[in-house]
């Protein structure tokens, strides 16, 4: 009775030696996180290499490459982000004329900003990604990647239109030639 323990014992101890024609399927994991600038939950993906026997190390874990996209968007679902932000754009247009009761050139010189401000935010989301491709293999570096992502995941919510960008700037110069004609009317 004693003999049918030991092999128990040394597998729940981690001593049992891998036999080399023995091989096993990857591991995949998902842990729970919370992202400390956002406050929200998010999962980590990891995969760990196929083994048999042993314990699982944090060292030997891979964060899945789509868990830049799951955390960046801030979705589980595959996402067109030039798809969201084009149409973001377009709420934003359809506004700023409401208010502003701009021509089409107008429009249209907003509408080009704005797509160079979707393709600043995609070039800087590319440049993250390599960056979190050279750091995903080591839990520790792939996990501080994915919690930078924040200030990006901010930008990709409320678009890249807010002060600074070039459609922001566009539609300031676009109301400064407003109120200037307005003035000059008035006073004629």
């Amino acid at each position: 009775m004693m003999t049918s323990i030991v092999p128990l014992l040394l597998v729940c101890c981690s001593r049992v030696d891998e036999k080399p024609w023995v091989s096993a399927e990857p591991v995949h994991i998902a842990l729970n996180d919370v992202d400390p600038k956002t406050e929200e939950r998010r999962q980590i993906h990891l995969t760990f290499p196929g083994r048999v026997g042993g314990r699982l190390d944090w060292a030997d874990g891979v964060i899945d490459a789509e868990d830049f996209d799951r955390w960046i968007y801030a979705s589980d679902t595959p996402v067109d982000p030039r798809r969201a932000l084009n149409w973001r754009l377009e709420l934003r247009i359809l506004s700023a004329s409401r208010e502003y009761e701009l021509t089409e050139a107008q429009r249209e010189k907003l509408r080009l900003a704005g797509k160079g401000d979707i393709k600043r935010f995609l070039e800087q989301v590319e440049q993250r990604r390599t960056e979190f491709e050279a750091k995903r293999r080591v839990f520790r570096e792939g996990r501080a990647a994915l919690r930078d992502l924040a200030p990006l995941t901010k930008i990709y919510k409320e678009g890249p239109f807010g002060g600074g960008s070039m459609f922001a700037k566009t539609l300031e110069k676009i109301k400064r030639v407003k109120a200037l004609a307005m003035a000059l009317l008035r006073w004629f």
